[in-house]
């Protein structure tokens, strides 16, 4: 009866209205019909009532018969599945083809079906509007009322905001109707992604993207942004940049090819230079290139721009000027990306004043900084609060920030914006003036760790070194650069435990030597420090000559202050000397050490104590007295362990396990190594994880386990002597030993097929090689 009542006249339906409709007549819900047009309940609600209308009608069942009547839609499977629809969006056409970024793509599409308002944000460059405008051209058959996208990149003025909008959407404005209602009027009920391309310039109008989501329920809106938007509801998608290879690593010519910085290169060079290609030849530099540029789409870009020019070799040589060399990019498209210092420029500009002073300012880091740091290197004279800066440029984009391996914040620059900044502070006349403050802040900063690092804090004042590293490095070179060698004396003096503890001899050396050609005026006992280091390093390397030289400079001068601590550290320093092959003189060392000994017990100062009791120890067993090694050995571990000085503490478990292992308790002295190994490997002490690895061996074949010895041995000496380190001459001793027991039971090519595979190893893997108790 029901049939009688519904209009004979039909208003023509949509595509999309007709498929909501089909899929209403097979019996689905408006939930399972959203589902499988992914889009929300309620759009289906909206279309229910769009297609009633139409139709004439007020229910599911009554526009199923007045479709069927009119013969509104065919029910065969092809139709229903395949539905043709010409989307409407004015979108550009794509001119070049789109790499990667598919986990990128997955996590956009996944956030914008559970909000409304998404902003992918990244530094300039960093092909965020490329990303969008993907991402929107493959919703377009989820949007049927339209996907538009803005271009903001030409205003700066926010109340120009909503008519670009307008003009963007064919919205004509009413006669005494503000435009924020026609535009609320015209999206009312309206299934439609707005794509507000480059926002960061009118920040300010973010209300009034607000006020639109709030009056228009199915309206969806993507903004790409160097600054989020910072309104209730806004989901932010920080845009990465692309997978880079890591320089460190060697990875063949195949899987190079996977990284979606190589493949962009590639293609765009290849549009400039058809004849171009990657070979096993060239790819390292196409590799060094990526990565150097931060996998930065539009730096890449203008570098592959340069390959009708320039061998890869060629633009990679080329690249510590990249702001002068990553330019002519295509002539369509806007100045700002036409260059890399364009689209710097147009970050730098968005910028208020006392902001762009501080973005210059901490260009002056190296390696990133912290807030403590920032703050005492770059606030003076700024009304900003330095923590509100620092937020403000890690939400534009500029900066990025990482929670380090000590579990606190650092910011950090990606290098392309490094070397604008740099740019900047060179030519902003302040350039002396930070890097001085840079070098009085570090120098502090090594003077202090050196001090913690004896107790119980070692273990973070170590890592915190190894963070601060690049920082510190830049320190010593600028001081000497800017006349301020005191601050650079005291940097090298500071660093002698770290330097010799990580290996890092040669970079120790380098700076010694810069010191060494100063001709300024400074203090004796500074003075005395760094030769203290140089002796130290001379011994690591094994050079008897270098080292009484130089611990001969650092006891003359340290008799002449009253730096008691630094005198009977170069007492112990000489003592060093007579101990070693070519200058063997065991009477002279012994009453060096314990003359070192006394005075760091009259002066209470534990770290020297424990030290010299360890040398004494070393100097008995060089002379076959064991029993008066074990004894030094024990006193030391005993105050070490007191102190909380777990380095110190290592060195003595892994001495007494030579000690136990010459009486051949062997259980002892693999239990005392591998106690010391774990401590250094917890401690990241890579040069006494190497000397570890050497014991362990010796230990393993005194067992018979020859071949996993001679392994270690492998892995040991890689590690020493990537470091420039020798073995000390109580170790050597052993070494021979060990050796000999390896070849009883090897054959020559049995030995050096282990000892070959020991040096492929990687530091991790021979550490967890040398920790597997099983034999090999």
């Amino acid at each position: 009866m029901f049939i009688d009542e519904i209009n004979t006249q039909v208003e023509p339906l949509t595509d999309r209205e007709l498929q909501v409709l089909d899929l209403i007549s097979r019996g689905l819900s408006n939930r399972e019909i959203a589902d499988e047009l992914v889009v929300t309940p309620g759009t289906i609600k909206w279309y229910n009532k769009q297609i009633y209308r139409k139709l004439g009608v007020n229910s599911r069942t009554k526009a199923v018969v007045q479709a069927n009547k009119h013969g509104l839609f065919d029910r065969s499977p092809e139709i229903r599945s395949t539905p043709q629809v010409a989307y409407i969006h004015n979108l550009p056409a794509p001119l070049t083809s789109f790499i990667g970024r598919e986990p990128e793509i997955k996590a956009i599409k996944q956030l914008l079906f559970d909000n409304r308002l998404l902003t992918l944000t990244g530094p300039g460059g960093s092909g965020k509007t490329r990303l969008a405008q993907y991402v929107a051209g493959d919703l377009t058959e989820q949007f049927l009322d339209g996907v538009f996208i803005v271009d903001l990149a030409t205003i700066r003025d926010s109340q120009l905001f909503l008519s670009t909008i307008s003009s963007a959407l064919e919205v004509h404005g009413v006669p005494g109707e503000p435009l924020i209602e026609t535009l609320k009027h015209a999206l009312y009920g309206k299934q439609v992604l707005l794509l507000l391309d480059n926002f960061e310039q009118i920040i300010n109008a973010a209300p009034l993207v607000s006020e639109l989501l709030s009056s228009s329920p199915e309206l969806k809106v993507m903004v790409t942004s160097r600054e989020r938007l910072s309104i209730y509801g806004e989901q932010v998608f920080t845009v990465p940049p692309l997978s880079v290879p890591r320089l460190d690593q060697k990875e063949t010519t195949q899987r190079l090819l996977q990284y979606e910085a190589i493949q962009l290169f590639y293609q765009r060079a290849r549009a400039i230079n058809p004849v171009f290609k990657i070979t096993d030849e060239n790819i390292s530099s196409v590799a060094e290139i990526c990565a150097r540029l931060d996998g930065l789409p539009l730096a890449i870009e203008l570098a592959a721009a340069r390959s009708n020019l320039y061998s890869p070799e060629m633009i990679r040589d080329r690249l510590d000027s990249r702001l002068a060399i990553l330019t002519g990019g295509s002539r369509n498209l806007p100045d700002r990306l036409r260059t890399l210092r364009g689209t710097l420029d147009w970050s730098y500009e968005l910028l208020d004043a006392e902001e762009q002073v501080l973005l210059v300012r901490l260009s002056v880091f190296n390696g990133g900084g912290t807030l403590e740091s920032a703050d005492a290197v770059c606030a003076h004279g700024l009304s900003i609060d330095i923590m509100d800066g620092l937020e403000s440029l890690l939400n534009k984009n500029l900066l990025y920030q990482e929670i380090g391996k000590l579990g606190e914040p650092r910011f950090y620059m990606l290098e392309t914006i490094h070397e604008y900044a740099r740019e900047m502070l060179a030519d902003s006349g302040e350039a002396k003036k930070l890097e001085l403050l840079h070098c009085r802040y570090f120098a502090s900063f090594a003077l202090g760790a050196e001090q913690e690092m004896y107790g119980t804090k070692q273990g973070y004042w170590l890592k915190k070194m190894r963070v601060e590293y690049d920082n510190l490095r830049t320190a010593i070179e600028r001081s000497f650069k800017n006349a301020e060698d005191l601050l650079g004396f005291q940097i090298i003096g500071a660093l002698r435990y770290f330097w010799y503890s990580d290996g890092l001899i040669a970079e120790g050396f380098k700076w010694i030597e810069v010191a060494q050609e100063s001709e300024q005026e400074i203090p004796i006992e500074i003075r005395a420090k760094v030769y203290l280091t140089a002796a130290d390093l001379s011994y690591a390397q094994g050079d008897p000559k270098k080292v009484n030289q130089y611990s001969r400079s650092a006891y003359e001068l340290a008799k002449k202050s009253r730096d008691r601590v630094t005198l009977a550290w170069a007492l112990l320093s000489r003592s060093k000397t007579f101990s070693m092959p070519q200058e063997q003189d065991i009477p002279k060392c012994i009453t060096l050490s314990k003359e070192s000994l006394a005075l760091f017990r009259k002066l209470n100062f534990l770290p020297g104590t424990t030290t010299a009791l360890t040398v004494l120890g070393e100097i008995s067993r060089i002379t076959g007295d064991y029993q008066a090694a074990e004894d030094y050995y024990r006193e030391s571990l005993k105050l070490s362990r007191q102190a909380g000085d777990k380095k110190r503490s290592a060195v003595n478990l892994a001495n007494l396990a030579s000690v136990v292992l010459h009486r051949g308790d062997y259980q002892q002295a693999e239990q005392f190594e591998r106690e010391a190994l774990e401590i250094d490997v917890e401690l990241g002490i890579k040069h006494y994880v190497g000397l570890n690895l050497t014991c362990l061996a010796g230990i393993l074949a005194k067992q018979g386990s020859s071949m996993k010895a001679a392994i270690l041995l492998g892995a040991s000496e890689k590690i020493l002597q990537t470091m420039g380190v020798t073995a000390q001459p109580a170790d050597q001793v052993d070494l021979d030993d060990y050796l000999a027991v390896i070849h009883e039971q090897l054959n020559e090519e049995q030995f050096e097929a282990a000892l070959a595979e020991g040096r492929k190893m990687s530091y991790e893997q021979a550490v967890s090689y040398a920790l597997d108790k099983q034999d090999s």
